[in-house]
């Protein structure tokens, strides 16, 4: 997932990561990696590579980055992946390579994130419905079960916060979800706040109450870009403050945080 973040770095303005993120990765990059990506040529293969790779993995059940290299280059013709074998072989250096010059020194940090991540999601199943586990994973996506999918999978990572990405795999979808960062009740009020003081938000949010509206029709609306639109829906959907349902691009408001804000600041200041 952090390849993909990469290889579309014209979102990064909109990643938790930032623009500084962007420059930390480059900066690691070896010359042979950066070599392997920008000769690495898969706009014929009309799927999402990094995506379709990272549902790959979860159905074959492999979790480090060496059997899965492995796994890819021994993939037959015609399975479940859509490429021929000499870019299997080469997105296969490219997961080497980007663990070498990228990951490993961090493997075991990132690796407990995750774990801790996905064992607070575990938890919340027990008290959810999955519809409701789902929304609140991966801020704001509404599912309704479907015929055609047996199961919906989560996977935490840290790679494109605040954004969620899905991929169908099989019988199944698996979606990709930010990991919810640790921080306190006044903090969170805080963000809320910077976030709302914005008055392109604070005016997509009253539009957003009244009727679902897509990214070009807010600009619209609005009289802003496209581009700066999108940064504003960013940070609006890292806040929880939008709902967008599977399959569509229509957003609407997700009313939860501002009830959270209004009781905080009615309780602020009180001895518990």
């Amino acid at each position: 997932m952090t390849v993909f973040a990469y290889q579309h770095s014209f979102n990064w303005d909109n990643l938790g990561a930032g623009r500084d993120g962007l420059q930390r990765i480059k900066k690691g990059m070896s010359p042979e990696l950066k070599r392997e990506l920008d000769t690495l040529d898969l706009a014929r293969s009309q799927v999402h590579t990094w995506t379709t790779l990272a549902a790959w993995t979860w159905l074959q059940r492999l979790r480090e980055p060496e059997p899965t290299a492995a796994a890819l280059e021994s993939e037959p013709d015609g399975a479940d992946l859509p490429w021929p074998a000499n870019t299997r072989q080469r997105l296969a250096k490219v997961i080497r390579l980007w663990h070498r010059d990228l990951l490993a020194a961090q493997a075991d940090e990132v690796r407990e994130r995750l774990r801790r991540e996905a064992e607070a999601k575990r938890e919340l199943a027990a008290r959810l419905t999955p519809e409701d586990l789902i929304e609140t994973a991966t801020n704001g996506i509404v599912w309704q079960p479907r015929p055609e999918v047996c199961r919906v999978i989560l996977v935490p990572t840290q790679a494109m916060s605040p954004w969620s990405t899905h991929e169908h795999v099989r019988d199944a979808v698996l979606f990709t979800f930010p990991i919810a960062e640790p921080i306190d009740p006044l903090e969170r009020m805080q963000r809320l706040a910077c976030v709302l003081s914005d008055r392109s938000r604070l005016a997509a949010l009253r539009l957003l109450a009244e009727r679902s509206l897509t990214l070009q029709e807010l600009a619209d609306q609005l009289g802003v870009r496209k581009s700066t639109m999108h940064h504003h829906l960013a940070q609006l959907r890292a806040a929880g403050l939008l709902r967008v349902p599977y399959g569509t691009k229509t957003y609407s408001l997700r009313r939860e945080p501002l009830r959270e804000l209004g009781g905080a600041l009615k309780n602020f200041g009180r001895e518990s």
